[in-house]
């Protein structure tokens, strides 16, 4: 006689996830969470008009670009959430032979194979006319306890930082764009690795990561900047043009916050401005201190 275990198809002694983690993205795990996905018919509606306003949004753009999702604890919202990320992104899952769009697309299992707007046809039209990168995070896990006037912009832009691979730290990251866009960056790395062992990597989240890397600017250009130990803070009007220039938006640490930095995928180029970091820093943190961080150049 066969037991209920041998009767099913799927290992009833794995793991199984009491909630769904939007951050939980292996392939493993993604892969049972969409192959055992019940949409029921609310759902199905729901994903079809946020597909259907995606892929009408490049022809008919509108400021209506938020979408917030709610219900009751249990009812669903971060699996809805995480695989709508993961079906714009359509993320390959390599070890399954398959795109997550088409596991995607299989599980909700539309009845109406006549409908002209299916979603399946929507989500086909959208990865192939609007390549996507998706960020997805959890506000309370990222959320630092020490920042408690830190607002939700600060830290999306904390996170958007993280994922194109700049420091989390505002000052630092407004550094390493600046010097991306000078074409100086891989320059300066190199010389941070040579001075420090650890590497730029740990070095720009340590605690004295504005000391080290004033000293790597020193290091790399001598005619314009100052080694730290010297202690000079130049006055704006010392500041060279070509920095005072770049000051076109909110003054930062850096002596300006309108620089533009781009970082090239596979799939898109993706940008960040620098001046929302600048913008917010000055809304919501505390004034800093005569200590504060700057980056000295010589006039």
């Amino acid at each position: 006689m066969k037991t209920i275990g041998e009767l099913l198809s799927r290992d009833l002694t794995r793991k199984i996830e009491e909630i769904i983690q939007v951050d939980q993205a292996d392939e493993q795990s993604v892969y049972d969470e969409i192959t055992e996905y019940v949409a029921t018919d609310k759902i199905r509606e729901q994903y079809h008009q946020l597909f259907k306003a995606i892929a009408e949004a490049p022809s008919e753009p509108h400021e209506g670009i938020g979408v917030w999702v709610s219900g009751f604890f249990g009812s669903g919202k971060s699996s809805f959430a995480k695989y709508l990320g993961f079906a714009l992104q359509n993320r390959l899952l390599k070890k399954m032979g398959s795109s997550f769009a088409d596991l995607f697309k299989t599980q909700l299992d539309e009845t109406d194979k006549t409908s002209d707007y299916r979603i399946s046809d929507l989500l086909d039209s959208i990865n192939t006319r609007i390549p996507t990168d998706v960020i997805l995070f959890e506000v309370a896990k990222e959320r630092d306890t020490r920042k408690v006037t830190e607002r939700i912009a600060e830290l999306m832009y904390t996170v958007l930082l993280r994922e194109l691979d700049y420091s989390e730290d505002f000052d630092i990251a407004e550094l390493e764009i600046e010097l991306e866009e000078q074409g100086k960056l891989d320059a300066f790395i190199k010389k941070c690795n040579q001075l420090f062992p650890e590497g730029w990597q740990k070095v720009r989240k340590s605690a004295t990561r504005i000391s080290r890397a004033s000293r790597v600017l020193h290091e790399i250009d001598k005619a314009n900047f100052m080694h730290p130990a010297s202690g000079h803070i130049p006055r704006r009007d010392e500041i060279p043009p070509s920095a005072s220039e770049r000051s076109s938006s909110a003054p930062s640490s850096f002596g300006g916050g309108g620089a533009t930095a781009k970082r090239s995928s596979s799939s898109s180029t993706r940008w960040a401005n620098t001046s929302l970091a600048a913008a917010t820093r000055s809304k919501t943190c505390a004034p800093r201190s005569k200590s504060s961080v700057r980056w000295a150049r010589i006039s």
